[in-house]
């Protein structure tokens, strides 16, 4: 079963949340005892947001943003 437009849409507004943030990840070997031998691997990832990857457009995305700050400043 595929995700609805809706479902699609409200992840690739999460995602956009995300759009640019850098993670450092540090791979360390650690002996039988848990006492760190070694860096194995150090690597960093950033999230790259791309509406077309949640089948939606930018324009769904920004009239989505619109319909959520409208809704947030209501509840003020």
């Amino acid at each position: 079963m595929s995700a609805s437009r809706d479902e699609r849409l409200a992840a690739a507004l999460a995602i956009k949340k995300l759009d640019g943030f850098t993670e450092q990840i540090v791979t360390v070997v650690e002996d039988v005892d848990g006492v760190p031998i070694h860096v194995d691997e150090i690597y960093q990832q950033t999230v790259v947001f791309l509406p077309e990857a949640f089948g939606v457009t930018e324009a769904d995305i920004e009239a989505a943003e619109l319909i959520e700050s409208a809704a947030e400043q209501e509840s003020e």
